[in-house]
């Protein structure tokens, strides 16, 4: 299959579609989810803003000096690369691992999407580890529909899907948190409009306030960094992005990861942990029982609702696409479309 074989040279994209791809993938509804965990761990305000900068520049560099001279230099991905090196056995304990992992990862960017049908249909806010809502089994299914059949399609689809929705989900990140400013402002001063020391000290104190849930000192900003660093280790350090990489006509283009670091990991998790903490503020609700598409909604309504469904796609596109790839490294003689459709079966279930 094409897909095992080294990737040609006309097959090769340039940086705008890697930046897209990066920017849309982590640029994810489940950003909602860490921008709140930042809040509930009682990170402070210049844990986060420093934190933040200092975890996702190491994540670029590790992007841009690790796997992307790899998968250039072989143009294979890493399921191919390995199967080469350790042999079949070896290659096929570690790539099911692989479809284990992106099949649930790609299941819960699914289901976090399908959390913006909760606001729009008034279902109750899914907060537990299971459903408890029959109608949002249903929306699920249907979300995860669309997912696995962009995945199928292969990496041309998914880039171009990607691109096409990563520049507004920037934007509506951004604008998410700044829109919630004045409401907050007025919840805790009184008035609603506030300069630039006022804004830092209102964070400080009503969403980064150094303290958890419990009242206890939170975390600091070594916890940040690493958990900034770590987020994505997979992708860098376990050269899972081979798969992503090996299309780039140039090295370099690892820095189009920052896409994704600074807009994903740090402006939508700093836009969401604010929209979580001004949400739960207003609404008189602990933000531990927020779900995503609640406080989208609350923020940006109509818009906040396409946001969490489309963010969503396009992280749970790209790890199913991931899935894919290391199932047909198991199957050699199966179609990568054929296995693809097949592990979603599997994401849709769970």
């Amino acid at each position: 299959d094409d897909e095992q074989l080294p990737v040609p040279r006309h097959k090769l994209h340039n940086w705008p579609h890697f930046f897209g791809l990066y920017g849309a993938e982590h640029v994810a509804a489940t950003e909602f989810v860490f921008g709140a965990t930042f809040v509930a761990l009682g990170a402070g305000l210049w844990d986060v803003l420093i934190g933040l900068i200092i975890g996702n520049t190491l994540a670029t560099l590790s992007f841009t000096l690790l796997t992307a001279p790899i998968a250039v230099d072989t143009r294979l991905s890493l399921y191919t690369y390995l199967d080469r090196i350790a042999g079949g056995l070896t290659s096929r304990l570690y790539n099911g691992a692989n479809i284990l992992v992106f099949a649930v990862i790609s299941a819960a960017m699914i289901t976090v999407s399908a959390t913006a049908f909760t606001a729009l249909a008034e279902l109750p806010a899914q907060v537990q580890p299971y459903p408890t809502s029959i109608w949002f089994v249903v929306t699920v299914v249907a979300v995860a529909v669309v997912v696995v059949f962009v995945a199928a399609f292969g990496f041309n689809a998914v880039a171009e899907f990607a691109s096409i929705c990563a520049p507004w989900l920037m934007v509506m990140f951004t604008t998410g948190g700044m829109v919630l400013v004045p409401a907050l402002t007025e919840a805790v001063t009184g008035y609603t409009s506030l300069g630039l020391s006022d804004f830092l000290q209102l964070a400080g104190a009503t969403v980064w306030t150094g303290t958890n849930a419990e009242g206890e000192p939170g975390i600091g900003m070594l916890e940040v960094i690493g958990f900034a660093w770590a987020a994505n280790t997979f992708a860098h350090f376990g050269l899972i992005d081979m798969a992503l990489l090996r299309y780039a006509k140039k090295k370099i283009y690892g820095l189009n990861s920052a896409a994704g670091m600074m807009f994903g990991h740090y402006v939508a998790w700093i836009s969401a942990g604010f929209m979580g903490a001004a949400v739960a503020e207003l609404t008189k609700t602990s933000i531990v029982l927020l779900d995503p598409g609640k406080v989208a909604w609350y923020a940006l309504a109509w818009s906040g609702f396409v946001v969490v469904v489309v963010a969503g796609w396009t992280t749970a596109n790209s790890n199913l696409y991931r899935a894919g790839l290391a199932a047909q490294a198991v199957f050699p003689n199966q179609n990568r479309t054929k296995v693809t459709l097949l592990v979603g079966t599997g994401v849709v279930f769970a």
